[in-house]
């Protein structure tokens, strides 16, 4: 429905007034939703930031491990296989 027109001086300063509120409350939502944006982004950088750090750490430490710890792996599975008979030579008298 369309409003009657104004007869007056003050129902057209009244109708201004709701425009301009209108347009300053449209505003402040448009400076709120873009600050959120905003915000959310730097966040979400910081984080990836962060699990890319993470994710470095990680791929070092498996570095670590592969040339420290796994190159024994072939030694000790030859001492589980192939050396339970110096083991078992002993008799359980001798512990």
């Amino acid at each position: 429905m369309s409003q009657p027109p104004a007869s007056d001086g003050l129902s057209a300063a009244t109708a201004s007034c709701a425009a301009a509120n209108a347009a300053v409350r449209s505003a402040l939502l448009l400076e709120t939703t873009t600050r959120a944006f905003v915000v959310s982004r730097e966040r979400t950088l910081r984080f990836v930031q962060a699990c890319t750090e993470n994710l470095r750490a990680k791929v070092a430490t498996a570095w670590f491990y592969a040339e420290h710890l796994l190159t024994r792996t072939g030694a000790l599975r030859t001492a589980i296989v192939d050396g339970g008979a110096s083991v078992m030579a002993l008799e359980i008298e001798s512990f």
